[in-house]
């Protein structure tokens, strides 16, 4: 492991650790390594599978440096960032330096690429559980980081629409196309809940309260009529 961290680092140093983003990520990155392999641990893995999925947690994030670096941004609509990691990393032969056995390449790959995506897409029967894990362990460390405030809302403030609210109350996750203000981005992060794939992580995220800290920094911000709504999920999902 030593080695693997190593070579992130110096992956890293190529980037401005001053820029807020660029340093959020370099540490988002290890803290997603480290849900990863406590989700990967307590599904019971074999020794080598929680070793992949800790190393695909570490290098999930890959291509938002490049993202960051390049449009000042982690817009994937600018520049997918998990198709891009993929890109560096298998296109390039930059997963040389982090892992050497091949016949999980594939794996790495896929787990990558979907990590961002609104749903896991076509993968093989071997990957899936890794695409699920990473896709966990990553909404864990974002509530995380939206809990301290890592993570900023959109500045305008808005009504949020009917299809919004009709999406939330039917336990679907939201497009972040489709989110115009601050109010419908608190409903788009609240819908990561809908999308975990584990118990484990569910209780995790229970238990850290993250989520509730969230919401305590914007209700303020939200009508009545939408703050029900929310407390009826909190009531449904953290408070049973």
């Amino acid at each position: 492991m030593d080695k693997l961290h190593e070579n992130f680092e110096k992956f890293v140093s190529n980037f401005d650790n001053e820029i807020p983003m660029i340093n959020l990520k370099h540490h988002h990155s290890y803290r997603v390594a480290d849900y990863s392999k406590k989700i990967a641990k307590n599904l019971n893995l074999p020794k080598d599978d929680v070793e992949l999925a800790y190393i695909i947690g570490l290098l999930h994030d890959f291509g938002r440096f490049e993202q960051v670096k390049r449009h000042d941004s982690t817009d994937d609509t600018l520049m997918d960032h998990g198709d891009y990691g993929a890109h560096l990393l298998f296109e390039k032969g930059m997963i040389e330096k982090y892992y050497s056995d091949k016949s999980k390449y594939h794996i790495i790959e896929q787990a990558i690429i979907n990590h961002n995506k609104k749903e896991i897409g076509d993968v093989t029967s071997d990957a899936l559980i890794f695409c699920q894990i990473i896709r966990d362990a990553d909404k864990i460390d974002i509530f995380y980081l939206l809990s301290i405030g890592d993570i900023k809302l959109k500045e305008n403030e808005g009504e949020v629409s009917k299809e919004i609210v009709k999406k939330f109350e039917k336990g679907e996750n939201i497009k972040y196309e489709f989110v115009k203000n601050l109010q419908e981005h608190i409903f788009l992060f609240l819908t990561f809940v809908y999308d975990l794939n584990f118990d484990f992580s569910f209780r995790e995220l229970k238990k850290s309260d993250f989520p509730k800290v969230f919401l305590d920094k914007y209700k303020e911000k939200l009508p009545e009529k939408e703050l029900v709504i929310i407390n009826c999920f909190f009531e449904k999902y953290f408070e049973k």
